[in-house]
């Protein structure tokens, strides 16, 4: 019985920790779409707002997630083009809020992250109602 319990809960946990490992390449691959990877761009988006650096953040989400997630305290615009920063928002943004990924909607969608964010959150979903 003990090794049963063992083997279930190795069973249950597989699917989550492949899943940890591959939201690095997922992110990865918002940040090639939306930037080319390049921390050095500000591009006027569609609603004539400015978007920056590799996760391509405008000013007010960025504030946002920042006051949500307690980043940093005083934020000013140079912060925005923080790499870093960026990647960490974009992992708790994705990992933490079920429609996540809309803030990036057509690269999500042009490389399946809303799909594969479906397949993560159901895998989440079970791990949690099975403890």
């Amino acid at each position: 019985m003990k090794y049963l319990i063992i083997l279930c809960s190795i069973l249950f946990l597989i699917p989550k920790l492949i899943y940890a490992d591959s939201i690095d390449q997922k992110v990865n691959q918002l940040e090639e779409c939306e930037s080319g990877r390049r921390v050095n761009v500000k591009y006027l988006d569609w609603n004539n707002e400015w978007s920056y650096s590799s996760w391509q953040f405008q000013w007010k989400t960025f504030v946002k997630y920042n006051h949500k997630f307690h980043f940093r305290d005083n934020l000013i615009l140079k912060d925005i083009y923080d790499r870093d920063l960026q990647r960490r928002m974009v992992i708790a943004i994705l990992t933490t809020e079920r429609y996540g990924w809309k803030n990036w909607l057509n690269c999500s969608k042009k490389i399946g992250l809303d799909k594969w964010m479906d397949t993560y959150f159901e895998i989440n979903q079970n791990l949690v109602l099975k403890r």
